[in-house]
């Protein structure tokens, strides 16, 4: 009778380590990372609103610039992605490697500068209207809406 006990419990554990090894295996196999296929990355032009440098120039760098594509096709990506004064600036530029370094670096020097952008933030700010009154929830909402973008 010892020896039924000892045994049933043996095959009891048996079945649970088996159980287990089960349970880990098939959690691995859907842990693998599946394949997604993402929709094609847009970037919004950039319009020439100071406040709106950063965000262009990033994803600019990114997608395009840091691209595998000759500098004649990154040169026209960005002509594309940049539109009045901004455009203006680059468009009489010629089309080449050279051409797309130089509109680079107008771009940078009319837009991106720290001071305009940093100005132009601080002026967002300043036009925010004041909260007098904790208890004007709606305010409060539109006030926060308003200076999350600019933060």
């Amino acid at each position: 009778m010892e020896r039924t006990k000892e045994q049933n419990l043996l095959k009891r554990k048996y079945d649970f380590k088996q159980k287990l090894d089960t349970t880990v295996t098939s959690e691995n196999a859907n842990s693998k990372p599946q394949a997604v296929k993402l929709q094609k990355y847009k970037i919004t032009p950039f319009a020439g609103d100071f406040k709106d440098w950063l965000r262009f120039w990033k994803q600019f760098r990114v997608e395009v610039d840091g691209s595998n594509l000759s500098d004649i096709s990154k040169f026209n990506y960005l002509i594309e992605l940049v539109k009045g004064k901004a455009k203006d600036c680059i468009l009489g530029l010629p089309h080449t490697s050279e051409g797309y370094v130089e509109a680079k670096k107008i771009l940078e020097v009319n837009f991106g500068k720290n001071i305009k952008v940093h100005k132009a933030l601080i002026k967002e700010l300043e036009s925010l209207p004041s909260i007098t009154n904790t208890k004007q929830v709606k305010e409060i909402h539109e006030f926060y809406t308003n200076l999350s973008p600019t933060v």
